[in-house]
């Protein structure tokens, strides 16, 4: 919904070009000129009313709509209304507003609009897929419809030369259940344009009835992208796709890192390899604190001797942030070993701040000798960090 602002003056010419008639004629005029020059407030209560004004209403909205210098609000507010007659004269105005503006909220309102029409309407946007200038604009409404008879349409523009195209449909692809679309998705994760391999790891990772060896199978791959945000995604994917399916049986299988399909099993060994980037370990290692399993815990932790600074400070924020009543306690524990370690070794003052933090945070009891020598280090900062977490488990 558009945010309510100034509205500029409009002429009221068009609305009402002669006196009219009728007492229905002088109302229904007043509502117009509310309508136009009206706040955002006033065209919401007029949206209510002119629905009663059936036959007239449309014609008077169909001529005022076709005013190229109307501001994008009260296109919007017309696509709405018009939506609301679900007679078939009212889309090809839908159509001239789609054409008038890129402007978000009016694209909205008209697929909201023309998604009541239902194979009417999505005819009716089928012909913008015919010309270059229109199609990307009339796949993104095809999108936001949402009929399955957008799903033959779409079909024809997955190839389409421009990568932006491309992307808008399979986006609206996704959200459909068909056997049609898995090889359009599959095929798109090698797209020469990144934000198209991109945009079909993520929509495999949300798609629903695949199953789940097949998703981790055709996104794990992409963990090896040249492009970072692609590899990112299929790490967020990849964590979607085993938290959904841990959700489901309750917990994910004990012999998941055992299988080298298994989304875990990709996602531990792209957090220890040494060639992988740092901002991908740090997406892995989030991927893996999301599932909150016992495989997606062991292997998070085991993979600290192995990642560097930053990425150890994503850890204990994860661990530290752990719902799981069944990994707390572990978590616990965890961070109490990693805090022995650094103490012996006096390094990581980061990470020994962030573990104090998180074990206060835990309320993690059998850590106050631990946080007791933190808040006598040399240090300021540790010190400072080990006091306020003892002052977290006294609360």
């Amino acid at each position: 919904m558009p945010r309510s602002r100034p509205i500029p003056d409009m002429p009221t010419a068009k609305v009402s070009p002669s006196l009219p008639q009728t007492p229905m004629e002088s109302a229904l005029a007043e509502l117009l000129l509310d309508l136009v020059q009206g706040d955002f407030r006033q065209r919401w209560e007029v949206a209510r009313q002119l629905p009663q004004y059936g036959e007239a209403a449309i014609a008077a909205l169909v001529t005022l709509l076709q005013d190229d210098d109307l501001d994008w609000e009260l296109r919007w507010f017309g696509a709405r209304i018009l939506g609301d007659f679900q007679a078939p004269q009212v889309i090809p105005t839908l159509m001239h507003l789609l054409d008038q503006t890129p402007e978000p909220d009016v694209l909205g309102a008209v697929a909201a609009a023309l998604g009541k029409f239902g194979e009417a309407g999505v005819a009716a946007l089928t012909h913008c897929l015919a010309r270059p200038e229109q199609r990307s604009q009339g796949v993104q409404v095809l999108a936001q419809m949402g009929h399955p008879a957008a799903i033959e349409p779409l079909l024809t523009v997955v190839d389409d030369a421009d990568a932006g195209v491309r992307v808008a449909a399979i986006t609206a692809l996704a959200q459909f259940r068909d056997d049609r679309l898995l090889p359009v998705l599959f095929k798109a994760l090698q797209d020469d344009a990144a934000i198209v391999r991109q945009e079909a790891v993520a929509s495999l990772g949300r798609h629903q009835g695949i199953p789940q060896a097949t998703v981790v199978a055709a996104i794990a791959p992409r963990l090896q992208d040249p492009v970072l945000a692609v590899s990112q995604a299929a790490a967020i994917a990849l964590g979607r796709v085993e938290t959904a399916a841990a959700m489901v049986v309750g917990v994910a299988a004990p012999t998941e890192l055992d299988r080298p399909q298994g989304a875990i099993a990709h996602l531990a060994q792209t957090l220890r390899a040494a060639h992988t980037p740092e901002p991908l370990k740090i997406t892995a290692a989030q991927a893996l604190g999301w599932i909150e399993t016992e495989p997606a815990f062991s292997a998070l932790v085991a993979a600290w001797g192995a990642v560097g600074t930053r990425v150890q400070l994503q850890m204990i924020t994860i661990l530290g942030g752990l719902t799981s009543l069944s990994l707390r306690p572990r978590s616990q524990g965890i961070l109490q070993t990693w805090l022995t370690e650094l103490l012996e070794l006096s390094a990581g003052m980061e990470q020994k701040q962030a573990i104090a933090l998180a074990l206060g945070h835990l309320q993690a009891q059998s850590a106050r000798p631990l946080l007791a020598r933190l808040a006598a280090d040399p240090d300021e900062q540790v010190r400072l960090h080990g006091e306020a977490a003892l002052r977290l488990l006294a609360t």
